[in-house]
């Protein structure tokens, strides 16, 4: 019974890895389009870029890029994690250790980035 509910929890989180890198692949995949789109505007037309500026710099913004960067940093390591995987299957036996190291590198290169981001910021 044990073993069964380690399966079942140990599933639960690889399954919310696979959730969370597609999810995190689309929002990364906007935020280029948007940021393309924003830039593209310094040629196009001038004073909306000017626009788009002034509005990026709203504090409601600096917690949206703190947002983004959690999910980047986790599509980076778990992208990592499933490279490794795939081109040498002899690191399938240690995947539950590599995918809670993803989880901790992600929280804690997420928590650097944010206090470097509101203290200097």
């Amino acid at each position: 019974m044990i073993a069964l509910h380690r399966l079942q929890r140990d599933t639960l989180w690889r399954q919310i890895a696979w959730v969370v890198q597609r999810a995190s692949g689309i929002g990364v995949l906007a935020f280029l389009v948007l940021h393309v789109g924003d830039t593209s505007l310094v040629v196009l037309y001038p004073p909306a870029y000017n626009t788009v500026v002034a509005l990026y710099k709203h504090p409601a913004f600096d917690a949206l890029e703190i947002a983004l960067i959690g999910p980047l940093i986790f599509h980076a390591f778990n992208g990592l994690r499933i490279v490794i995987q795939d081109f040498w299957p002899g690191w399938i036996k240690v995947q539950e250790r590599m995918l809670r190291a993803t989880y901790g590198a992600t929280i804690l290169l997420w928590a650097a980035f944010a206090y470097f981001m509101v203290v200097k910021g």
